[in-house]
């Protein structure tokens, strides 16, 4: 008789799903619970819930996170914008993960590590761990630098209940192409999303699709963010979706569609 431990029955999150191969989800534009099991049944493993572009009220956002979540498809929520406290609202309402907007600057991102890794410190305690981090610390140093500041027993509660929770950024701009190593490499951060759209404007080819310099744009940066050892993927549903997404996962090694 083989024994199996209990922890063995348990679904993977997402985060051990990412660790593990590629990760399929699909973006949810309606609050319609016809759309619940249609979409269960497409085998995803993550929905997308878009705030910044969708008007999505609080309590509508936690009933999609509570539902998609029960039947075992996480809920990602993208805020609309990079505020802590719109990001805790989220998390609250039961979402797993976290995309923010339009991301440039390290403040802006210590500030959503700080919102979905450090839950719930805040002020002064929450300030002295942010400033402590730097990209060179490697991805799985952020609960050692808690260790080094508050202690074993905070950083052991922190990791517990936040281990899991996810952080993506958006990369849609220059400035943040030319700050990635910066952004995406402090410990905290699991992964970009790449928002084509914006980025395509940014570069002076608004919604060129097959332009090679949006193209090329895109290969670069899911290469550099799979250098830093982060997860990364790219929604796309313009020309060539399905030649762009197999490309990207198979040539470049994104692993999130």
């Amino acid at each position: 008789m083989v024994s199996i431990a209990k922890e063995e029955l348990l679904p993977l999150t997402l985060k051990a799903k990412l660790n593990g191969g590629v990760v399929f989800g699909t973006c949810i534009i309606s609050t319609s619970p016809h759309f619940l099991r249609p979409t269960q049944a497409s085998g995803v493993d993550f929905v997308f819930l878009d705030t910044e572009h969708i008007s999505i009220e609080r309590e509508k956002l936690s009933w999609l996170c509570q539902s998609y979540g029960a039947l075992g498809m996480t809920p990602i929520v993208r805020v609309p914008e990079p505020d802590p406290y719109k990001v805790c609202c989220a998390l609250d309402g039961g979402a797993v993960g976290i995309v923010a907007p339009y991301i440039e600057t390290v403040a802006e991102v210590k500030a959503l590590i700080g919102a979905v890794k450090l839950r719930p410190f805040k002020g002064d305690k929450l300030e002295k761990i942010l400033q402590a981090l730097n990209p060179s610390q490697g991805p799985e140093s952020l609960y050692e630098t808690v260790k080094s500041i508050h202690g074993q027993a905070v950083a052991d509660f922190m990791k517990q209940k936040n281990g899991n929770t996810l952080l993506f950024i958006n990369i849609e701009s220059q400035k943040a192409i030319d700050n990635m190593d910066d952004l995406v490499g402090l410990p905290g951060v699991d992964g970009v999303f790449i928002g084509p759209a914006d980025l395509s404007v940014q570069l002076g080819v608004p919604r060129q699709w097959e332009n090679p310099l949006l193209l090329d744009t895109i290969a670069s940066i899911i290469e550099r963010t799979r250098s830093l050892k982060k997860h990364i993927g790219c929604h796309w549903g313009f020309v060539n979706a399905k030649k762009n997404q197999v490309k990207w996962v198979l040539e470049l090694g994104a692993d999130i569609v």
